[in-house]
This record gives structure tokens, sequence and C-alpha cells, in this order.
């Protein structure tokens, strides 16, 4: 009832910057980086995850990567618009507890045989301070569906 609001937001906006390359780096490793997903390699991703995650984690590969078997199905996947937001849940002493993550990620990925799947993972990610934002647990699904191909970019470069 005495908290320092302020404080508290400032400190949760903090927080929020510290844990977003975290988040950047999951999704990156585990959908964008071709070293990665052309070979089944999830490493990386594996690493942001608390000693006591890790093994659900990797049991989640399908959910929390491109899938183990993605370098025979893909051959390219592109970004979409993502979101991310944040809670920072405080103790009663004011210190940073648990930051959760709502994540939504958006990919179009085209597969080997031409066709287009739109990949979308959303969930939660509790994040906690263990040598560094580690996630310590999730709650992530995926809603894939199949999609046409992106439209193409309108050039800005004068015809000539």
């Amino acid at each position: 009832p005495d908290a320092d609001e302020a404080t508290l937001a400032s400190t949760a906006e903090d927080v929020a910057q510290e844990i977003t390359p975290t988040i950047d780096d999951l999704f990156t490793n585990g959908y964008l980086d071709p070293s990665n997903w052309r070979n089944g390699d999830y490493e990386e991703v594996f690493a942001t995850f608390a000693p006591d995650a890790v093994a659900t984690a990797e049991e989640s590969v399908e959910t929390l990567t491109l899938g183990a078997t993605a370098g025979d199905v893909f051959a390219t996947v592109n970004p979409g618009k993502s979101k991310l937001s944040y809670q920072v849940l405080f103790d009663p002493d004011g210190a940073v507890d648990t930051a959760v993550v709502t994540v939504v990620f958006r990919a179009t990925a085209e597969r080997k045989d031409g066709t287009y799947l739109a990949i979308v993972s959303e969930g939660e990610f509790f994040l906690r301070q263990i040598d560094g934002w580690t996630i310590t647990a999730f709650d992530v699904k995926r809603d894939d569906h199949e999609t046409q191909p992106p439209s193409p970019s309108a050039s800005t470069s004068p015809s000539g």
C-alpha cells in the first residue's frame, strides 16, 4: 500500500529493456536464423532457459522453434509484425521478482515446394534473474496456417 509507484514503474520499464534481447535472441535463433533451423540445432535457444526449464523446453522444440526437421521443409523464413508486452512482479520489499513477457510472434515461411506457411507463436515467458535474465517457465502455443505468397514490394526507384 505504501509502494512508490513511480519508482516501480520506472524499474519495470528498465527491466523490459533488459529482457527484450533475451526474447529477441530466442525467436531469432528458433525461427529466423537458417544456420539453426536448417540443421535442427537449437542449442542457442535452450541456452536462454534456466537449468530447471531446459528439459521442458527441449521437449517443446516443435512449439518453441521452427521444428527439428524444418531444414527438410522450409526454404526461407521472413519475420512479420510481432508484439511483446511486459508485466513485472515485485516482492514486498519492492525488488523485482519475476518478469512475464507476453509474445505474439509472426513470420512467413516458404516451403521447398513453393507453398507458404504463416507462423504464429503466442504465449508467455516467465523470467527471473539467474546469472542474467533467464526463462524459468513458459506457456506457448503455435497457430500456424497456410497463407499466400507475400506481395512484391513496390519499387521506389525511378525506372529508366
